[in-house]
């Protein structure tokens, strides 16, 4: 069951963990408890084998996520530091979530919402949404992962336009520039969801899994590529899927994946 009073609201069903930012109050701005929830709802994603992807999106039709809580997060950060207490990981550093996570955009995004948002390996935008990186703007720089994972999305050059002056980026341009891969009416942004985790839930979840991971190395340009994808592909040819995958097809039937 989904506890709908948190900062971060986590719910599962069919092998999907729903998390959704709850702070409209404050634009789903990222305060000290947003942080902790967003990490243990990924550890959860990462840990439980019951659940294949992950879907994150925000509370209400106009705000994904307003980035930092700048009238808390400063002041806990100090406070924590203090204690010798680090902000808690997320995907936008240190924290690697092995399964797939799409972002449904369903208000904008600005700075630390986009960087977020970026993290995720999809996203879908409702066509009234506008993505900002606006640090720059304010004397500070993108500190959650978007200077080296957003030109791997859209280029060198839009990258760096849009850090450097932050201007917003409409829903269109982003689908354009690869920022986005679908954008929707706000009406049907739930439909868009089911669509997207349903096709992704079609093919065997450790199969899913391993391509994140070989994708992942492969941006890195990690040498070791080819010796990964080899013994990735031993790993999956040993998985139960990749037996049920061969039978279903030979028997022209839809498979029934356990994940294991």
């Amino acid at each position: 069951m989904a506890d709908s009073h948190g900062p971060v609201v986590v719910d599962e069903r069919d092998h999907v963990l729903y998390v959704r930012l709850n702070r409209p109050q404050a634009g789903n701005a990222l305060d000290w408890s947003t942080f902790e929830g967003l990490h243990a709802a990924f550890n959860r994603l990462n840990d439980d084998p019951d659940v294949w992807v992950g879907v994150l999106t925000g509370t209400g039709d106009e705000i994904f996520c307003a980035g930092a809580d700048l009238k808390s997060l400063p002041r806990e950060v100090a406070e924590k530091r203090k204690q010798g207490i680090p902000l808690p990981d997320t995907i936008m550093h240190n924290l690697r979530v092995r399964k797939p996570l799409l972002c449904v955009l369903n208000g904008d995004a600005h700075g630390g919402g986009a960087e977020l948002a970026i993290a995720c390996d999809m996203r879908i935008a409702a066509d009234h949404v506008r993505i900002a990186l606006p640090e720059a703007r304010v004397g500070m720089i993108p500190a959650g992962g978007a200077t080296y994972r957003l030109p791997q999305l859209i280029g060198r050059g839009r990258a760096l336009r849009m850090m450097m002056t932050g201007e917003p980026v409409s829903a269109t341009d982003a689908y354009n520039w690869g920022l986005v891969d679908r954008v929707v009416p706000r009406t049907g942004l739930a439909e868009a969801t089911t669509e997207c985790v349903t096709a992704i839930l079609g093919s065997a979840p450790l199969a899913v899994q391993t391509i994140k991971e070989l994708v992942e190395t492969s941006a890195t340009a990690n040498s070791e590529l080819i010796d990964a994808e080899a013994k990735a592909i031993a790993r999956i040819q040993r998985t139960a899927d990749a037996a049920e995958g061969t039978r279903a097809f030979l028997e022209r039937r839809p498979p029934a994946w356990c994940g294991k």
